[in-house]
């Protein structure tokens, strides 16, 4: 049982250590330089701001399920059971769907 806690505890770490990497690094990005045309730097700021949104989406995620596995360890007695509300699950796997999709008729 504490090797399973110890994995859970050094996964959401490790993911903290990346996510935060990422944040780091696209924090630079939402200064552009200052001879960029305007709707480079605008474009530019978009982008890092959209990274940063998705990054501390997955970070969010990622401790969402990092704490479940833990519950379960710990013989929690909710543990097992599904986080939100039953329409949520379902608009977010029908957004990851549609995103799933786009990807694969995007032209090469």
């Amino acid at each position: 049982m504490a090797v399973s806690l110890v994995r859970c505890a050094l996964v959401w770490l490790g993911l903290t250590l990346v996510a935060s990497a990422v944040a780091f690094a696209t924090l630079t990005m939402l200064a552009p330089p200052p001879a960029a045309p305007p709707f480079v730097a605008l474009m530019q700021v978009a982008a890092a701001l959209a990274l940063l949104a998705c990054t501390a989406w997955a970070w969010g995620v990622a401790t969402v399920v990092v704490a479940g596995a833990a519950r379960t360890h710990l013989g929690h007695p909710g543990a097992g059971r599904t986080i939100g509300p039953a329409w949520a699950r379902r608009v977010l796997f029908a957004a990851c769907g549609v995103a799933l999709v786009g990807l694969a008729c995007v032209p090469a």
